[in-house]
């Protein structure tokens, strides 16, 4: 790993505070939960810096998480994997609270609803501590064509949380991960 000074510069996210209760989708597809922003937000939510070059506007995201509290991310991070791409913590996260409540209201694939959450209490608290590298998308055909940012700082999820996500998606969806690719292999 080598240290790039350059990409010390924080990232800015507009328009993550104000996203109407009407511009954030929750959607079981199949084999994840989806956030999706809505068409006419699109543009309106985005982010810039961090080394990165240009506006990259927010479309949707997806979760990946394993049967328990110690694997699921795609990611590890120090050698170290986590639920949901989020650490476990002993207290809920009350910024994720509403995620959580809401899945019980889309257990079968194609159930959609309506989700009202400040999505910028989810992005990181400092956002000039990252780790950057190139690598490929998770799910197939896995092009080697992103540009991955991993925030030093991770938000913080309970036992208790990661319990409810799993019970509602146990016979479903539970285990969508991909398992660890090493680099260059």
């Amino acid at each position: 790993m080598t240290y790039d000074a350059s990409l010390r510069t924080a990232f800015k996210f507009t328009g993550y505070s104000s996203m109407a209760a009407s511009s954030i989708t929750v959607t079981n597809n199949g084999h994840t939960v989806q956030m999706s922003i809505s068409d006419a937000e699109i543009g309106n939510i985005h982010m810039t810096g961090g080394g990165l070059t240009g506006q990259y506007n927010a479309l949707q995201l997806h979760f990946h998480w394993g049967p328990n509290d110690d694997e699921g991310s795609e990611h590890t991070f120090r050698g170290h994997q986590f639920p949901l791409e989020i650490d476990d913590h002993d207290q809920d996260n009350s910024a994720i609270a509403p995620l959580i409540t809401k899945l019980a209201d889309i257990p079968y694939n194609g159930d959609s609803r309506v989700l009202d959450l400040d999505f910028s209490a989810l992005m990181p608290a400092t956002s000039t501590d990252f780790y950057r590298y190139n690598g490929s998308l998770t799910t197939p055909k896995c092009n080697e064509a992103v540009v991955w940012t991993i925030f030093e700082h991770k938000n913080l999820i309970s036992s208790k949380q990661v319990y409810n996500y799993i019970c509602v998606y146990f016979n479903t969806l539970v285990g969508f991960h991909r398992q660890i690719q090493y680099l260059f292999q």
